[in-house]
């Protein structure tokens, strides 16, 4: 007797969209902190607003993926995050890193190697005597770079678990339909809330991809994710020290 599965698959599919709702509403909640601590921390280069961004920041991109997975009742294995093929993922992942700073290297001009260089809680934390300035570039580090990237790879799964099947992982939708995701929050955040204009590259687009890609084959081909994660810590907001 044959048993009709479509149901099923269709109320799995409900489910993902619903996850990702979820996880993406996570992002205009914590506008009000921005717009609430925002003057401080512009003010204030000091260690509280080092926490303040740092809170903002695990609220805009790392909460509601934890949310998720704790009313799925998924575990961090679930998405890669274990100790199988923790080596073929970290190696696999070193062409992408590569690739993205011999990329960011020829767009600025010279050599690139301090991860994180531009952001704000770096710059904040450089200035600030030990350990403050240590725990601040710790905190920046974990949260834009492991816990981002693991909210990059959970949102990545549940598109890829979302769309149909591809036989070979590198036609794969998902890191497509993530990178217009990514650019339209990175450009609508920097136009409307920050007030700056979006610089339009092809080097910008490329990294762009390549990030989606990293954060995307890992998981696919070694079924691991280690690799995106130390990927997403070295590539965000590359630089000279």
């Amino acid at each position: 007797m044959l048993i009709n599965t479509q149901p099923k698959k269709k109320n799995q599919k409900l489910s993902i969209a619903i996850d990702l709702g979820l996880i993406f509403i996570f992002l205009p909640l914590s506008l009000p902190l921005f717009i609430l601590f925002g003057n401080y921390i512009n003010a204030n280069s000091n260690f509280i607003s080092v926490v303040l961004l740092s809170i903002i920041e695990f609220c805009a991109a790392g909460l509601g993926a934890f949310v998720v997975m704790f009313i799925r009742k998924e575990s961090f294995s679930d998405y890669g995050i274990k100790k199988d093929n923790i080596k073929k993922s970290i190696l696999f992942t070193l062409s992408f890193i590569v690739i993205m700073i011999l990329l960011k290297s020829i767009d600025a001009g010279g050599l690139v190697y301090f991860p994180m260089r531009t952001h704000t809680t770096v710059l904040y934390s450089l200035n600030l005597s030990f350990p403050f300035n240590l725990i601040g570039i710790m905190l920046t580090f974990l949260t834009w770079g492991i816990i981002e990237g693991f909210y990059y790879v959970v949102i990545i799964k549940k598109i890829d678990d979302l769309l149909p099947k591809t036989l070979n992982p590198w036609f794969s939708l998902a890191p497509i339909v993530f990178y217009l995701y990514n650019f339209i929050i990175h450009y609508s955040i920097r136009t409307f809330i920050e007030g700056r204009a979006y610089e339009f590259s092809l080097i910008g687009t490329l990294t762009s991809l390549l990030l989606a890609y990293a954060m995307t084959m890992p998981r696919k081909l070694t079924n691991n994710s280690w690799g995106s994660l130390i990927y997403q810590t070295l590539q965000n907001g590359i630089g000279k020290l």
